[in-house]
């Protein structure tokens, strides 16, 4: 937990605390009720921030495919080149080579890869 300081002049500090003891609350008590709720309204904020980011996101990406810019691809496809990405990536940082399917593409987790003897991606690998 935190602690938070702050300077009022005398004459605020002794109207705050008559109102807070009026309602039978701490002034510390009702500081922190009231820092809760600031910080829940940021919490909200920022929420509904993100919303509008995706939305705006997905509204611009129906447009997109709407004027004919891009074209729609199946899950399916998707995941193929993913995994050929993946795949190329991994033979980039460990040194190994992929094995291909029949079609010379790599399918969704159908890969395998095999890493160069002395290597620390191997021993890595092992150590698993």
């Amino acid at each position: 937990m935190s602690t938070i300081h702050f300077r009022i002049d005398d004459q605020t500090k002794r109207l705050a605390m008559q109102a807070a003891d009026r309602q039978k609350i701490s002034l510390t008590e009702i500081m922190r009720l009231r820092a809760e709720e600031l910080a829940a309204e940021e919490r909200q904020y920022q929420n509904n921030e993100h919303d509008l980011w995706l939305e705006q996101q997905i509204t611009q990406a129906f447009n997109r495919y709407s004027s004919e810019e891009c074209e729609f691809i199946s899950n399916d496809e998707m995941n193929q080149y993913m995994d050929k990405l993946k795949a190329r990536q991994h033979g980039a940082n460990c040194d190994s080579r992929a094995v291909m399917g029949k079609t010379g593409s790599i399918g969704p987790r159908k890969y395998l890869s095999l890493p160069v003897s002395g290597s620390r991606a191997a021993s890595s690998k092992r150590n698993r």
